[in-house]
Parts: structure tokens; C-alpha cells; sequence
């Protein structure tokens, strides 16, 4: 039976596996993993599909159809298909809101407006607000846009008949990272008619899961800030994945055992069955 350091397997190989695709068998009594199902493209999409939550490396995507979103007060709208279509307000303000939920510590990356505008006057905006738990105080993203206006993208420029398009916005020199303690995450769509010309068709955010920030502080006196796994063995005890050999050492280079990794990747994946 083969064993690996435990360095390696329980600081990076967790992680890393969940990014992995199906496990090859090393041993006859392995039991080989069940295929991943093909990722499937969308049609003239520029993104190749939606992704997993899984890794550090890869980009998953949230997406947030136009019936998810609902005017700032009590004022008319309506939606196309039976309410599954694009979506737009017919009296009062013009502004919608839609809640979205991302994995604590995740980076934002990316953003997409889908949009309905066969306006010659109007344009469909879009924003992602931060804001604290009191809706007040929010700060708009994307930062910069010098094709729309800060803190939104948007269609066409108004006197073009593009009827559905879409535009996106890389976010990751804004430095956005999901705190949901102290924030509350919406997307903010402007459809700028109200004679249904300038529709939202749906938001997209796309995020990259983080491995927290390394500590100022050893937890292990045998993992000491400068050993090369010690953020990822430090989230791993964090996460309360591992809790080391002892309560004060950890035994980094030593070897793990196929028991130890599989209470490893159990926890770190929260497996549950029937």
C-alpha cells in the first residue's frame, strides 16, 4: 500500500484534489470514481460553461435570471414567459434589485449583464452593490468602466437596435471578496423604459474560491510561518479538517496513512449518505 508525506497529501493534496477529475485506481481493491459529467457550453456564450465550486483555480458562475429581480418599492412590473423571461418595470422607478448568495471568501471576478434593448432612447444598467446589513453606504461595481460609467455596466449606447445582447466586465482588480458577516451582496439592474424595449434577461457573477489568508501565528511549534504548507495547513485545521498529531505538533513530512486521508477529504468535502 502506498503512502505519500503528509505535508504534501494533507496541506495541498486536499485542496487540489477537489479540483481533480475522477481518481485513477492504484490498487486492486480501489473502486474506480463514477465519471464527471461533461460540462456542456452554451451556445455563442464567450464562457466555456458553468463550473464547479471547487478549487482555487477555476471560475464558477452564478447566475441570476430576470425574474429573480424586484423593484425597490411597490411599483409595477412585468416579465416575459409566463414570468421566466426578461423582466422590466411599467410604473415608478425603473431600478430592481436581486439578492445573491457566494461562498464566504471567495474572490469576484467577472460579471455579465444579459439584457432585452430595442430602445432608441433607453439602456439597460447593471451593477453589484455591496452594502452593510442597513442598505445604506453601498459601494458599485465595477469600479472603473470607462465604456458605461463607474460601478456599472450596460447595453448598447441608446439609439442602437441591438434587441438581446449582453456585456461583461472583469472584476478582478477590484478586489472583491464575499463577506457575508458584515455585508449583504445584490445585483442591481436599471432597465431605463418602462415601455418594455429595455428588459433584464439575468446577471452573472463569476468567483473563485480562496484558501484563507495565512495566520500571524503558528498553531504547531513543527509548522513554523516560514514552512512552505503552512497556510494551507493552517485552513485545514481552521476548517477543523485536521487537529494534528498532537494538540501542539503536527508531523508535516511524516507519512498518512489511506485512513488518515479519507477522514481528511470527508470532512473537507462534508460527505453525507442516507
Amino acid at each position: 500500500m502506498k503512502k505519500s508525506s503528509l505535508g504534501f497529501f494533507l496541506a495541498v493534496l486536499v485542496f487540489a484534489a477537489l479540483t481533480a477529475g475522477p481518481a485513477t485506481a492504484q490498487n486492486a481493491s480501489d473502486v474506480p470514481a463514477p465519471a464527471v459529467p461533461e460540462q456542456v457550453a452554451i451556445p455563442n456564450h464567450p464562457l466555456p460553461g458553468l463550473t464547479d465550486t471547487y478549487g482555487t483555480t477555476a471560475t464558477s458562475f452564478y447566475m441570476i435570471p430576470g425574474s429573480a429581480f424586484f423593484p425597490f418599492s411597490n411599483t409595477g412590473y412585468n416579465s416575459d414567459n409566463f414570468g421566466r423571461g426578461p423582466r422590466w418595470t411599467t410604473s415608478g422607478g425603473v431600478d430592481m434589485n436581486a439578492r445573491i448568495n457566494l461562498p464566504g471568501g471567495a474572490k469576484v471576478v467577472y460579471m455579465e449583464l444579459d439584457y432585452y434593448d430595442n430602445s432608441t432612447t433607453g439602456r439597460v444598467f447593471a451593477s453589484l452593490t455591496t452594502c452593510p446589513w442597513t442598505g445604506s453606504g453601498c459601494t458599485y461595481h465595477p469600479s472603473v468602466n470607462p465604456s458605461c460609467q463607474n460601478g456599472f455596466i450596460c447595453s448598447t449606447i441608446a439609439g442602437a437596435s441591438t434587441s438581446i445582447g449582453l456585456v461583461s466586465v472583469d472584476l478582478t482588480s477590484d478586489n472583491l471578496v464575499v463577506d457575508n458577516f458584515n455585508n449583504q451582496f445584490t445585483a442591481l439592474a436599471e432597465p431605463t423604459t418602462q415601455d418594455g424595449l429595455t428588459k433584464v434577461a439575468g446577471v452573472i457573477i463569476g468567483y473563485k474560491l480562496q484558501v484563507s489568508p495565512a495566520p500571524g501565528g503558528a498553531s504547531f511549534t513543527d509548522v513554523p510561518t516560514s514552512y512552505w504548507a503552512f497556510q494551507y495547513i493552517e485552513a485545514l485545521k481552521a476548517s477543523g479538517i485536521t487537529q494534528g498529531v498532537t494538540p501542539t505538533t503536527f508531523e508535516p513530512e511524516s507519512n498518512v496513512t489511506r485512513a488518515q486521508m479519507a477522514v481528511f477529504l470527508a470532512k473537507a468535502l462534508g460527505l453525507q449518505f442516507p
